[in-house]
């Protein structure tokens, strides 16, 4: 099976798809605890967001998203930036010490900061979209089931007429 490190805004993306817990299925998905700290914050009000954040927590209870505890929170700090929260540099900190060789994250600003880390470290950046695609491409889903899944990530997300809508769009296509 293989491993991805997904952030707070990848696990919202892909909750919204409605794909999430076959991706966990599909894939070992690890997280560091900032990121479960991230979705207790959200899901501490009362809207759309915490509802799916919420959602999201009862797989990691579950045990079907995998929580590290413990990570280097110096180097945590030191990969934070303007762009950079600390939900992502510890993302990115896990993928390093677990030799995890993918991280997902849907912040382009994050991303374009982390570049020069994911290449000295090996760790390919991706969008969550490509978590759907994996479902595709291992025949978990067809493809109108997978345009659908980014569809409705899109428009939960409102991606609409952003890089992110265009990059999906190549998925889709």
């Amino acid at each position: 099976m293989k491993s991805v490190v997904a952030d707070t805004s990848a696990l919202i993306s892909l909750a919204y798809s409605g794909r999430l817990e076959m991706v966990c299925d599909t894939l070992a998905v690890h997280i560091p605890i900032a990121v479960q700290t991230e979705l207790e914050e959200i899901a501490s009000y009362s809207d759309k967001l915490s509802k799916t954040a919420k959602e999201v927590l009862v797989l990691i209870r579950q045990k079907k998203i995998q929580l590290h505890e413990k990570i280097s929170q110096a180097n945590v700090v030191h990969l934070m930036s303007k762009e950079v929260d600390v939900g992502e540099a510890a993302c990115f900190q896990l993928a390093i010490e677990q030799n995890i060789p993918v991280v997902l994250l849907d912040d382009n600003d994050a991303a374009y900061e982390l570049t020069g880390v994911a290449r000295t470290n090996t760790i390919s950046l991706r969008i969550s979209a490509s978590a759907i695609a994996e479902l595709f491409h291992q025949s978990r889903i067809n493809k109108s089931e997978m345009r659908k899944s980014l569809t409705d990530m899109i428009q939960h997300r409102n991606w609409e007429k952003s890089s992110l809508e265009s990059l999906i769009q190549k998925i889709i296509d």
